[in-house]
């Protein structure tokens, strides 16, 4: 009996420590390769969050992501970040009584983030700014379509499901304009929120 108990003592050890090892090996700075998709939605007011803006760009994004951590520490690391994505628009103009029209969007986007480990690699916290070369196919009468500038503001947080999966929550701030390339260049800003999955690779 005393056998039996010592097995089982030292059967519950190892499969403590076990899951101890595996949480440990699967934290956010055990891999330099992630991946991810993201879909959101952009607007210019989320409630009484509003930007005050005289036209209407609707975006709701389809983005996947790679991500590439260059320098990573015991609770913070400095990440490469792509986002590739399609997305679908509506808008219209300043008068705001037209009826909206549909559009899209393809691009690119490429960008720094830093990320702060939380609560044993359950969760963790991040800041990113990205930007990127766009293709837009109509836009409100302040800039005119074609190839623009995505340039975004983020925060967000992920949550670990599994050992490598974790669920990706983002509010951010986008602009696109076209560095004067071409005439009208008004910008369109948007408060986006989205959210995703992201799998250590």
């Amino acid at each position: 009996m005393k056998t039996i108990y010592k097995g089982l003592f030292s059967f519950f050890l190892f499969s403590i420590s076990s899951i101890l090892v595996a949480q440990e090996k699967n934290s956010f700075f055990d891999s330099r390769h992630r991946v991810g998709f993201l879909v959101g939605y952009g607007t210019q007011n989320f409630g009484q969050l509003s930007l005050e803006v005289p036209y209407d760009y609707e975006i709701t994004f389809f983005k996947a992501q790679y991500y590439y951590v260059l320098k990573k520490g015991q609770e913070i690391s400095l990440e490469l970040l792509a986002q590739p994505q399609f997305n679908l628009t509506q808008y219209r103009h300043i008068d705001f009584f037209s009826d909206k029209s549909n559009g899209f969007e393809v691009g690119l986007n490429i960008g720094a983030l830093i990320r702060k480990n939380l609560n044993s690699s359950q969760m963790s916290i991040y800041a990113a700014i990205s930007s990127g070369p766009h293709f837009v196919s109509g836009t409100p009468q302040r800039q005119v379509e074609g190839f623009v500038f995505s340039s975004n503001f983020m925060v967000g947080v992920n949550f670990r499901l599994n050992n490598h999966t974790f669920l990706d929550i983002r509010p951010s701030f986008r602009h696109i304009s076209n560095l004067d390339f071409k005439k009208p260049n008004g910008g369109v800003n948007n408060l986006v929120l989205s959210g995703g999955v992201l799998v250590n690779l």
